[in-house]
């Protein structure tokens, strides 16, 4: 089908002229239109009914890969839309234990409370000499939960004096009862209340104690920690041909275009049983009527017609050269009315295959419609990428991903900016947010040390003093390449109190002990890494939380003020 347009081209370099359209006499914009044979209704019938055809394949495991040169270090695990969000399943953080920490403080004033209640005040007070807080406890940044730490009794440690006798009818140990005092009831009373602690306690430590004893957190299982980026891979039972890559994922929120079309099947995916609505594929048809598309300020469709003056396209102000506005102008003057859409009921996270899209217009003339990418070369709007030697994945398929609505994100628990520095020819890692033990955000000083005072005879320093919360990333050597660098993060070396002392950065999202990036990573803009919490809730009602780790593009280089060889006079 072959469509010819008529428009005209302005003489004058703006677009006032055009756009107000004047008309002398519309009778002879009607003789034109006569002439040029727009009422003979050759190839100009309008669309009246939509037709699309497809078949819709669900994803059912999933593999993290966050080293790319050993794509099976993990293994897969099944994984449908009815599981939960993809985001959850892509983004959230192991337990780190904080969740426990906090139960311990929890239990410790539970524990009290009961104690008061029951008319034992003082052996709540007696508790804390019993049941203590190791030396080496949990860091907390709180004052509430530092008190409440320093008031009350280790919920780990009472757990594990009162779990011997908690059973119904066993007694209290002698050297317990000596440690507390009291008469014959008050005992009684003592233990009836532990016990019940204890029956609260007990499930809810089993829920959250972490797997592992405390050490470094580890990182999300998708997640690159040398490319800062989520990796994965998602598979179909009823796709046998294709998968779904996310490569290069930052985090924040899944959508068409976090994905990339690959060919083939792995040959490890497990062999257990799918379960019957996503082991086939789903047929997809619709049959509708096309409605225009429309947005705000578009032209009326009658000539004549009085338009919202809201947005006024008319009095934008374009040279010549300012290209995006003149095309915009030109779309939604032109070309605005040349859009149509049908709604296409699709199963959520499906990967659908479109096979035909059968256009009837007002004539009974039956078009069948194509993929746009297909004759126009750079298309990409809702296509994948997809293989060189399979370009029809891109052409053909539509992913229709799992996205979440309106999650609820807090603001950043723990954000670091990675630097550059020109004029100390290094780049820094700046900790503005971190969390502690018990998982609570907290502030990070931004103190800079103080320049020593002026003496006779002037003082040489090595180097000059840097903020505490600034911490070297130092280029290196990738060992068994000479052309490619790593961007290293060393401990900040200090003086502070007559000794050098090492600190490394708080918080979980640089903990690693041999954090590193690849050079090419870190450009002039910087970066900016940050853990937020993510409630959503899914479409069956259930509630989602965790905890997941996003790149942005950072603000500018940096100067940390570090100078090498000072003399100060």
């Amino acid at each position: 089908m072959t469509t010819t347009r008529y428009f005209p081209v302005g003489r004058a370099a703006g677009v006032e002229e055009g756009l107000a359209a004047r008309l002398a006499d519309p009778l002879w914009l009607l003789a034109r239109q006569w002439q040029l044979g727009e009422f003979r209704g050759d190839d100009a019938g309008s669309a009246t009914s939509v037709t699309v055809a497809g078949v819709a394949h669900h994803p059912t495991w999933w593999r993290p890969e966050p080293d790319a040169d050993q794509p099976a270090a993990h293994p897969w695990q099944p994984w449908t839309v009815a599981d939960g969000p993809l985001e959850r399943l892509i983004e959230a953080e192991p337990d780190t234990g904080a969740a426990y920490t906090r139960l311990r403080i929890d239990a410790g004033v539970r524990a009290r409370r009961l104690l008061v209640t029951a008319g034992l005040a003082s052996f709540a007070a007696k508790l804390v000499v019993l049941a203590p807080w190791p030396a080496q406890s949990p860091s907390t940044s709180d004052p509430v939960d530092a008190l409440a730490k320093s008031a009350t009794a280790d919920g780990d440690a009472l757990a594990a004096l009162i779990g011997p006798w908690s059973a119904q009818g066993s007694p209290v140990p002698p050297q317990i009862v000596a440690a507390l005092g009291g008469t014959d009831a008050q005992i009684t009373t003592f233990a009836n209340t532990m016990r019940t602690w204890f029956g609260w306690w007990s499930p809810r430590a089993a829920a959250t104690r972490p797997p592992a004893a405390p050490g470094v957190p580890p990182d999300p299982p998708a997640w690159d920690p040398h490319r800062l980026e989520h990796r994965g891979t998602l598979a179909f039972a009823a796709a046998p041909t294709l998968r779904l890559q996310f490569d290069r994922y930052p985090g924040g929120g899944v959508d068409w275009y976090a994905a990339d079309a690959a060919d083939g099947q792995p040959a490890d995916l497990p062999a257990t049983p799918v379960a019957a609505p996503f082991a086939a594929p789903q047929p997809v048809s619709e049959t509708g009527v096309p409605l225009p598309t429309s947005f705000a300020g578009m032209p009326a469709p009658r000539f004549w017609e009085f338009e919202d003056a809201t947005v006024d396209f008319g009095s934008i102000d374009a040279s010549p050269a300012d290209l995006a506005r003149l095309l915009l102008v030109e779309f939604t003057t032109v070309y605005g009315n040349d859009w149509f859409s049908l709604p296409v009921r699709l199963p959520l996270g499906s990967l659908v295959r479109v096979d035909t899209v059968s256009v009837t217009d007002s004539f009974g003339v039956v078009d069948q419609l194509g993929p746009f990418a297909a004759t126009s070369a750079g298309w990409r709007m809702y296509s994948l990428q997809a293989p060189t030697d399979h370009p029809e994945l891109a052409l053909n398929y539509f992913w229709c991903a799992p996205t979440l609505s309106t999650p609820q994100v807090s603001p950043a628990v723990e954000r670091a900016t990675l630097r550059r520095d020109e004029m100390a020819e290094t780049a820094w890692a700046v900790v503005e947010y971190a969390t502690d033990d018990a998982g609570r955000s907290y502030t990070v000083p931004n103190d800079k040390a103080a320049m020593p005072a002026v003496t006779d005879p002037p003082q040489y320093l090595v180097e000059t003093p840097v903020a505490a919360n600034w911490y070297p990333v130092v280029p290196q050597p990738i060992p068994g390449r000479i052309d490619a660098y790593q961007l290293v993060l060393e401990a900040l070396v200090r003086r502070a109190g007559g000794q050098i002392v090492e600190t490394r950065p708080p918080g979980v999202v640089l903990a690693a002990p041999s954090w590193w990036i690849h050079e090419e990573e870190l450009g002039r803009a910087g970066l900016t890494l940050d853990r937020r919490v993510r409630l959503a809730r899914w479409h069956d009602g259930t509630r989602h939380r965790w905890i997941g780790r996003s790149v942005w593009p950072g603000t500018g280089e940096a100067s940390s003020g570090l100078l090498w060889d000072v003399v100060v006079e």
